[in-house]
């Protein structure tokens, strides 16, 4: 386990504890959850005060399977602007505060309705077990935000 830089979304991601894997031939590569990463970012991103950029745009655009005209619709920006701030990569965009705290709040329902989802699945797929079969609890993921 070890730090790592991420780069993959356009943008550095420092990532600590990695697990590495290694390939047959001897390649080393990220033992990853790319699905559990992209929700972590996006969680950081909208509690972090970093200004957005157009790489940061697209990224929770595509995060929240938007297509530009919809995510223009839903923050009231004109979806020519924000492509051009997409294509501007590292510039910050122009989205005026209530506009960036709307794709944040976005995001976050998006986030909730995700986790609500998989937990209602959890809850009614599961199967009644006594607590001598399962064992102790085990905590598969904590994630510490806003650090």
């Amino acid at each position: 386990m070890e730090k790592f830089i991420f780069n993959a979304f356009g943008f550095p991601v420092l990532l600590h504890d990695v697990p590495i894997g290694q390939t047959e031939s001897g390649e080393d590569y990220l033992d990853i959850n790319m699905k559990i990463l992209e929700e972590a970012v996006a969680k950081t991103l909208i509690t972090s005060s970093i200004p957005l950029t157009g790489v940061i745009l697209k990224f929770l655009r595509n995060f929240l399977n938007l297509s530009l005209r919809e995510l223009s619709q839903e923050i009231d920006v004109p979806h020519t602007s924000l492509k051009l701030w997409e294509d501007g990569i590292d510039k910050i965009t122009g989205l005026e505060l209530n506009q960036e705290k709307r794709l944040k709040y976005l995001t976050l329902l998006y986030i909730q309705t995700k986790e609500q989802k998989e937990f209602s699945k959890r809850i009614f797929e599961s199967k009644p077990q006594s607590y001598t079969e399962e064992g102790p609890l085990e905590i598969i993921s904590v994630y510490k935000y806003g650090a």
